[in-house]
């Protein structure tokens, strides 16, 4: 588990807590705070520059028993709002993994 470009990160100086499977992260910069159902926080935890998209998927559609394809356009859709947010960077594009220092 390298970091670098498409291995999604938590953005630094977020805060973040897990409560009955379901995470709240708080942005200290402008005070947001932003809720994550359960499928979302399963994506969130793996954003730690770690996983790839494809890992996430298959981490995901194993304990779940769900198929890829289904899981991977959910992780994808979730990994464009949390970028989208500005609460993670490296999330791959429609068109693939981001660019280095993105």
């Amino acid at each position: 588990m390298t970091p670098g470009p498409g291995r999604p990160r938590r953005r630094a100086g977020l805060c973040s807590a897990v409560l009955d499977g379901e995470a709240v992260v708080y942005d200290p910069g402008d005070g947001s705070l932003h809720h994550l159902d359960r499928a979302a926080t399963q994506v969130w935890l793996r954003c730690d520059g770690g996983h790839t998209l494809e890992e996430m998927v298959a981490a995901i559609s194993a304990e779940h028993g769900a198929p890829p394809a289904e899981v991977r356009a959910g992780v994808a859709a979730v990994l464009g709002r949390l970028a989208g947010l500005g609460l993670v960077s490296g999330a791959p594009s429609a068109s693939g993994p981001a660019p280095a220092g993105r």
